[in-house]
């Protein structure tokens, strides 16, 4: 239903030390708007920070956005396995997707959909985070500029770097009253799926929402 080219924050961790290069995971549960808690952790998974929204949109389907910041100082890749639950804890739903070369200190976006929105009532996930060993952040190379507007945002991405940036995309949250209320997904690529090295790109989405939105929150992905 979407394309994914990869890119910022609920539930969190809290730092510590002591990371391999294998994979590991964390758990956690979200209900339907956001919570937050904090745990002391230990492993790479547990020092990535991570906010998620959701909503429904036109009684059709439900939005699931997952935002996670790489605390580390490992470039990493993530992978995120939610499954909706109803009220009664049953599930009704799952999906997974991804993201890679998220670099430490950026701020990737993973998201999905799930058709049963009016059944889920709150997500359980496992996000499994490893150290990237295929390919390279574009995270530094990148500059980003965007404006509101009355009906969405338009945004621009730089590559200031020596070679293209493949994948390179923006996730946009919309939210009004802090709430999420839609989403897009802006892709910053030509023919070849690249980003070339001193090209500017720009891109424009539309919140479609009766109730409009006063903030965004974005996400910036990508990789070479």
């Amino acid at each position: 239903m979407k394309m994914r080219y990869f890119a910022i924050l609920l539930l969190s961790a809290v730092l510590l030390t002591g990371c391999g290069g294998s994979t590991s995971t964390k758990n956690g549960t979200t209900a339907v708007t956001t919570t937050t808690e904090s745990k002391d952790k230990t492993d790479l998974a547990d020092l990535m920070s991570t906010q998620d929204y959701s909503c429904t949109v036109d009684d059709s389907f439900m939005y699931y956005v997952m935002y996670v910041t790489n605390n580390s100082d490992k470039v990493v890749s993530i992978d995120l396995n939610v499954t909706a639950l109803d009220s009664s804890g049953s599930m009704v739903g799952s999906s997974s997707d991804g993201t890679k070369a998220v670099a430490p200190g950026q701020t990737a976006g993973i998201w999905t959909t799930f058709d049963e929105w009016d059944k889920i009532d709150s997500f359980d996930y496992t996000l499994s985070v490893s150290e990237e060993k295929e390919y390279s952040p574009v995270y530094s190379d990148l500059s980003v500029d965007y404006n509101t507007t009355d009906s969405g945002i338009v945004a621009s991405v730089t590559n200031n770097g020596t070679s293209a940036a493949d994948y390179v995309w923006m996730d946009v949250v919309y939210l009004k009253d802090g709430k999420m209320v839609n989403f897009s997904e802006l892709s910053f690529m030509d023919d070849n799926q690249e980003l070339q090295p001193g090209t500017t790109l720009s891109q424009e989405g539309t919140c479609y929402s009766d109730s409009g939105f006063d903030d965004v929150v974005i996400a910036i992905n990508g990789r070479k």
